[in-house]
């Protein structure tokens, strides 16, 4: 069941969603055997990431919420948290922002009761989304302010970066233009040093908006320009991993082809080896046969012999008698 899940990660990473859902239902199936219930439950969220992924929302839905009743019955309360995460952001797909809100908020409780601090931090971001989508701007950014608090104490700086970058974006729309340029200046050298090229591009476009917004144009060409190097940086690296991807599946492919032909031919040497033990086995039984019958054969012939002997005996003795007399 293990094997199965891990190979179902595997075709995640090289896009292979239809793949990926067949090795985590081959895997689902093992874990009901083994009456698995957190194991279950890790199966459907699983699944449920693929149906989101393929922006079948229902399928995704449904397997989430069945995760969910087998996470309550379990101890795996980080499983339960993520599924309630996955659903809020769900909702927040579909654009329903209450009913996201209600679940990143349920999540929260878990993850602060279990002290799971990146769980935490994940649960702020997520509430923080929610009320920037909503336009609630200053709600937005104290729930962001948490986040990067718990991230910076545990060293999470990818998700420092990408908070930060966040924070910024709703400053500007606070109309803090100087809050915000300074923050995305100073964030910009985190960025670099881990090269997270997707948040450089975002904090480039942010400061080309800012830029425009104060009508420094020539800056804002300028931060256009690096918004549009960085984005083709990501698109080349997107595409060096599709690339990848492909060449993976290729010689996934191909392997398998060859582990196929290779089975071909040890059934066939079996078949034919098997063939010839049956040839061996009737030939063996059909000189049985015949050594028996011929032993038959000669027995009724010996027998039949010492009549014939016994019968020349006693017309000899006959004779002798007669010859007596």
């Amino acid at each position: 069941a293990r094997a199965y899940n891990n190979t179902g990660i595997v075709f995640i990473k090289q896009g292979n969603n239809a793949e990926a859902l067949k090795n985590y239902l081959l895997g689902l199936k093992l874990r009901q055997e083994l009456n698995d219930n957190a194991e279950i439950g890790s199966s459907y969220a699983n699944i449920g990431n693929i149906y989101f992924r393929e922006q079948n929302f229902k399928e995704a839905l449904k397997n989430y919420q069945l995760a969910i009743t087998l996470f309550e019955n379990t101890s795996n309360k980080i499983g339960l948290a993520n599924s309630l995460s996955n659903i809020g952001n769900l909702y927040l797909e579909l654009g329903d922002s209450e009913k996201a809100l209600d679940y990143f908020n349920k999540a929260l409780q878990i993850n602060l009761a279990i002290n799971d601090k990146r769980g935490v931090s994940s649960s702020y971001n997520h509430i923080g989304s929610v009320h920037k989508q909503k336009k609630e701007f200053k709600a937005a950014r104290s729930y962001l302010l948490k986040a990067f608090e718990i991230e910076k104490e545990t060293e999470n700086f990818e998700g420092m970066g990408e908070t930060t970058t966040h924070i910024a974006d709703v400053d500007i729309s606070l109309n803090n233009y100087l809050a915000a340029e300074k923050t995305l200046l100073q964030n910009l050298i985190l960025l670099k040093k881990i090269r997270s090229l997707n948040n450089i591009s975002d904090s480039y476009l942010l400061l080309c908006r800012i830029d425009t917004l104060k009508k420094n144009y020539k800056q804002s060409l300028y931060h256009y320009k690096s918004f549009v190097n960085y984005r083709d940086s990501v698109l080349n690296n997107e595409n060096k991993e599709k690339i990848l991807q492909q060449q993976l599946t290729f010689d996934f492919t191909k392997k398998e082809e060859q582990a196929r032909q290779e089975q071909i031919k040890k059934d066939f040497i079996n078949s034919e080896e098997l063939r010839q033990q049956k040839n061996l086995t009737y030939a063996s039984i059909g000189i049985g046969i015949l050594v028996f019958l011929f032993l038959i054969v000669s027995v009724k012939a010996y027998k039949n012999k010492q009549k014939a002997n016994l019968i020349i005996i006693k017309q000899k003795m006959e004779v002798e008698n007669q010859k007596l007399l």
